[in-house]
């Protein structure tokens, strides 16, 4: 893998060499909802999402597998996979989600923890995801300065 060079002296500071660490990932759309009982998706998506539930319960269907998940968990959804996940009916979650797309997104899954084997997840720092979501919420604007912050 190549090393990237860091240069720290005095006044000047200096990272370098950056483009073999690109992550070429493109949001393709992110929300939040909070969900009635029984709310519920079947089928598959053309990107991969990742859902962080913020608060109460839902199952996740996919590969085979259900999980009943709850806060501070996340899971993924690929693309062309078919998948459903239903909202409890006493304790419906609320959610946060993104979207995205990327040459490198099977790189960038792996070092987040997830696999085909692995599409549930924990959210440890699930505050800062959603403090992240309010931030890219106030740059809504289709203009190339939110663009490049989103």
């Amino acid at each position: 893998m190549h090393t990237v060079k860091y240069t720290n002296s005095g006044d000047f500071k200096c990272l370098e060499d950056l483009r073999d660490a690109s992550m070429e990932i493109t949001l393709v759309h992110m929300g939040r909802e909070e969900c009635k009982p029984y709310h519920a998706f079947s089928g598959t998506r053309d990107e991969y999402i990742i859902h962080f539930i913020i608060s109460g319960s839902v199952f996740y269907s996919a590969n085979g597998n259900t999980w009943p998940l709850g806060p501070g968990q996340m899971f993924l959804i690929c693309p062309d996979e078919p998948v459903v996940y239903c909202a409890d009916t006493n304790d419906p979650w609320t959610y946060a989600w993104v979207g995205f797309n990327g040459s490198n997104i099977d790189t960038v899954l792996k070092h987040c923890g997830f696999s085909k084997k692995h599409l549930v997840l924990p959210a440890p720092a699930l505050e800062e995801y959603i403090d992240c979501f309010h931030d890219l919420f106030e740059h809504i604007s289709l203009n190339f300065s939110n663009g490049l912050y989103r």
